[in-house]
């Protein structure tokens, strides 16, 4: 049902093979903090969320990223708070993806880039995907 897919930021495990070990220090820190007080209110509920999905998610094997029929824009900064190599892993392991890696930026490439990003995920998306090989490489 998925025509298309532009993700950014993109994990597979939470842990220190795909995350910079200093965020996850400054994570847990936030993560411990919110743990040890009584959640009572709808945006304290929304950080623990949050700060759970950080810490406890995802876990997908790159096998079903193999199974990925989409055409796919993996999109994440050059000091994204992921690895680049992990983010390398993901675009390598989808049969039909585009890496778009975007120079000083970190998490929030749609906020520092917002028009460039913008208009790459439109035109992503507007444009038929084409798999480059061979001459084509030199255009």
């Amino acid at each position: 049902k998925v025509k298309k897919l532009a993700a950014t930021g993109a994990n597979l495990q939470p842990d220190s093979s795909v995350v910079h070990q200093e965020v996850i220090d400054l994570v847990m820190l936030s993560h411990n903090r919110i743990k040890a007080i009584v959640v009572k209110n709808f945006i304290q509920k929304s950080r623990w969320k949050v700060m759970r999905l950080l810490v406890e998610e995802p876990h997908i094997h790159l096998s079903k990223l193999r199974n990925t029929q989409c055409p796919s824009l993996i999109i994440s900064g050059d000091h994204d708070a992921l690895k680049e190599v992990h983010t390398l892993l993901i675009y390598k392991n989808i049969p039909k993806a585009y890496l778009w890696i975007l120079p000083n930026s970190g998490r929030s490439t749609p906020i520092v880039y917002k028009d460039d990003f913008n208009k790459m995920v439109d035109a992503f998306f507007v444009h038929p995907w084409r798999k480059i090989e061979k001459g084509g490489r030199f255009n």
